[in-house]
C-alpha cells in the first residue's frame, strides 16, 4: 500500500502539536501516512522546530502556495480560525 502524503501549515500554536504527532506517524515506517512538508511564514521563529523536522527529512517552506506545488497529497490546517477561508 502506498503511504498518503501529507504536509502542515504552521509550526507553532496548535499546529506544534500536529506536528508532533505526524513527526511520530512518519518515525514510523509501516504507518500508511508520512509526513513530507511543512509551511510558516516565520521559519526562523521556530528554529529548534525547523532543524528537527529537516533532520527527518520534512521538507519547509515560508509559503502556502510553495508547499502546495509539492506533490503531497494532503494538508493538515491547524490555523488561526480568522486564516481558515484564505486557506
Amino acid at each position: 500500500m502506498t503511504p498518503v502524503t501529507i504536509g502542515v501549515a504552521g509550526l507553532g500554536g496548535y499546529a506544534r502539536s500536529v506536528g508532533q504527532v505526524l513527526l511520530a506517524l512518519h518515525r514510523d515506517a509501516n504507518h500508511p501516512i508520512r509526513f513530507v512538508a511543512a509551511c510558516d511564514p516565520c521559519l526562523s521563529q521556530h528554529a529548534e522546530r525547523v532543524a528537527e523536522f529537516q533532520a527527518a527529512g520534512i521538507r519547509l517552506f515560508d509559503d502556502y502556495t510553495k508547499m502546495l506545488a509539492e506533490p503531497i497529497d494532503a494538508v493538515w490546517l491547524p490555523v488561526p480560525i480568522h486564516l481558515h477561508r484564505p486557506f
